[in-house]
């Protein structure tokens, strides 16, 4: 017998799961922010010195990771959860 929607809107993994998703959230936004930066300090590098910064670029890569697994997990394409419940990703 199927659940009713309430009951599954009120289940226990229903409730967590969504708690966990308003935290991605959060960190998504702050994610973005953090991109933002990585952009200008290396629009920055660029111009002073001529060249990219390997450290911008390495950690620019693992950011852009840790935000394709956070919206992996946020629509459901993965039950893995993402930093910091698991490794921060590699840059490469």
């Amino acid at each position: 017998m199927k659940s009713s929607f309430l009951g599954r809107l009120f289940s226990e993994e229903n409730v967590v799961r969504t708690v966990y998703m308003i935290f991605f959230v959060l960190l998504l936004k702050l994610a973005v922010l953090a991109t933002f930066f990585v952009i200008v300090l290396q629009w920055l590098v660029r111009l002073i010195i001529g060249e990219s910064s390997r450290a911008l670029l390495e950690w620019g890569y693992s950011l852009r990771e840790f935000i394709c697994q956070a919206l992996a997990f946020l629509t459901y394409h993965s039950e893995e959860k993402p930093f910091p419940f698991s490794a921060w990703p590699s840059s490469k």
